[in-house]
């Protein structure tokens, strides 16, 4: 019987519509002839239909059309008409990304040269964190006439350079036509400041313009290489002396590609790139994840006083993402025991954080507290955040200022310190470390909506736990102490505001707010009855997973004495 019925169902019941209708104009059509070409196009649109929904039925390749034939269309009509709908319906002026529709005007007119100016007033949200302005003055300084320029060279380089405060990064030619890479240039003549080939070559389209140029090198040597895809120091030497280039700078690691090189895919290498690159055609083009030209710290040093000496004594420096902070420390290493000093380096990326253990002897007042002598010892965490030039602008720390007090006290005693060791961070594909961020994210995300059973299943069987000083294992130990947070703030909501991950780690600085209404048991065992008021206090969590990115290790550091203070205020 239900089979008899399905056509009739919600699933195929515009399929069997088209068809009947189709069957029944046909059946009058025929019947009186003097009113079929009448019927002729409704025949044609549901027989049309009908013959779409038979296709839907058969075919293999999209399980939504197969189980509603016709209907399903309607998905992938409104799934290619939804970046417009989006864009010219819902969002405002100031969303979209990376550009936003307020951004893309001003870009537009100005290529069309037309009137770009905005009289006064704005769209923008002005109270929102992070807006930045200006303040206004009873006697403002006149503009000054200085050139904010940095000369950029140490006492190797005989041919230093003085660079603009702001300049063009690096984006290669291939990824950008040569139109873009024309105008890019064009503007660095007009502003005084210096263009980034990045690492796909000094292409003649950004000789034309004559701005300065920053040549990168990357690990696949475009424009100074053997066919082999060794380094070649004539070719380099032959393009570096040209006087438009103003500075080199070799390419260790970037954002973009964590880890990984990256290819240009044969089909992609034109005649005009093969010649730019040195690359074969029909090959694909490949920049390799590491150098051949060396392979330790001391080599790339070594690597660097070369190239500055082929380039003619010109400013020599490289470009990294730090991702292990040893590494960049071995850098520096081999730069003392060489005696070779970069002029420059490029740091990409803007976020960093530490997870440490302060540890030391109480000699002097604390707040209201006399020294005691007692050993401190108590668990930390630090994010800190970077501007362009590398300076930092952002810094949060948190310490169990709770447990410090009650070490000085003397009601928590330490009789030895903990050993305290550099943890290792192994290598992992930037597939895999997504993977472990996504899991960091959605352990709030799921602590939000109350599905705390479900974060287990996150976890390994044996997880280990420093939950401010409260050291538990067990998967359901983690599930609990979740529990026992939400029972005390069923409201309670946590908003991320970083999330990193690097190798098998992740930590993410974030901020809880909610409402006591339950007990809260804190860290000492004392127990907080439930107040109704509102608590916000801010967290670092540092995690650590297994090779299946399950969580096998969580550190929670935030002060328990906020959580105190606020609910009995």
């Amino acid at each position: 019987m239900e089979t008899l019925l399905l056509p009739f169902s919600p699933r195929f019941i515009i399929l069997t519509i088209c068809a009947v209708v189709t069957a029944t104009l046909i059946g009058i059509g025929i019947a009186d002839r003097k009113i079929f070409d009448i019927l002729l196009i409704p025949i044609v649109i549901f027989g049309a239909l009908t013959l779409l929904g038979v296709r839907d039925l058969m075919q293999k390749g999209h399980a939504v059309l197969r189980n509603y034939p016709i209907s399903a269309h309607i998905r992938f009509l409104l799934e290619e008409i939804r970046p417009e709908m989006r864009q010219y319906f819902f969002e405002s002026e100031k969303d979209g990304m990376p550009f936003s529709r307020d951004i893309r005007a001003v870009v537009y007119q100005r290529a069309k040269m037309q009137l770009d100016k905005r009289p006064f007033g704005t769209q923008e949200d002005v109270y929102r964190e992070g807006y930045e302005w200006m303040h206004h003055s009873v006697s403002p300084k006149a503009h000054a006439e200085e050139k904010y320029r940095i000369t950029i060279g140490g006492p190797d380089c005989a041919k230093p350079y003085s660079a603009s405060v702001f300049n063009i990064s690096a984006m290669s030619f291939g990824a950008l036509s040569p139109n873009a890479v024309r105008a890019l240039n064009a503007g660095a003549k007009k502003g005084g400041f210096a263009h980034d080939t990045g690492e796909g070559g000094f292409s003649p389209y950004h000789r034309e313009m004559g701005g300065d140029i920053i040549w990168e090198i990357g690990s696949g040597y475009f424009g100074c290489r053997h066919l082999d895809g060794s380094f070649d120091p004539e070719a380099f030497a032959r393009v570096a002396s040209q006087d438009q280039i103003k500075m080199v700078e070799l390419k260790i690691s970037q954002g973009a590609k964590p880890g990984h090189g990256g290819v240009l895919p044969a089909a992609k290498v034109s005649e005009e790139i093969s010649k730019i690159r040195g690359v074969a055609m029909g090959e694909d083009c490949i920049s390799p994840a590491s150098h051949r030209a060396f392979s330790t710290p001391t080599g790339m040093m070594q690597f660097i006083a070369e190239m500055r000496k082929l380039s003619g004594g010109k400013p020599t420096g490289f470009k990294l993402c730090i991702g292990h902070p040893w590494e960049f420390l071995a850098i520096c290493k081999a730069m003392l025991e060489t005696g070779i000093y970069p002029d420059f380096i490029v740091v990409d990326g803007n976020v960093a954080a530490v997870n440490y253990v302060l540890q030391g002897e109480n000699k002097g007042p604390y707040g209201q507290l006399p020294p005691s002598g007692n050993r401190i010892e108590a668990m930390s965490g630090e994010v800190f955040e970077f501007n362009p030039e590398g300076l930092m602008k952002k810094l949060t720390t948190i310490t169990e200022i709770d447990r410090v007090e009650s070490e000085i006290k003397g009601t928590t005693k330490i009789n030895a310190f903990q050993k305290i060791t550099l943890l290792p961070t192994s290598e992992e594909n930037s597939e895999y470390r997504a993977k472990i961020r996504s899991v960091a994210a959605r352990l709030h995300e799921n602590f939000d909506s109350g599905k705390n059973d479900v974060n287990g299943a996150l976890a390994t069987e044996d997880i280990r736990i420093n939950a401010d000083s409260r050291m538990l294992r067990g998967r359901q130990a983690l599930i609990d102490l979740l529990k026992l947070l939400k029972t005390a703030f069923p409201d309670m909501n946590i908003r991320d505001e970083y999330v990193l991950a690097d190798g098998n780690r992740a930590a993410v600085e974030y901020v809880m707010e909610g409402t006591q209404t339950g007990p809260y048991t804190l860290p000492d065992g004392s127990v907080l009855p439930a107040s109704g008021r509102k608590v916000r206090v801010r967290g670092i969590e540092f995690m650590e997973f297994d090779k299946a990115a399950l969580l096998k290790e969580l550190v929670v550091v935030h002060n328990e004495h906020d959580f105190a203070t606020q609910l009995s205020r």
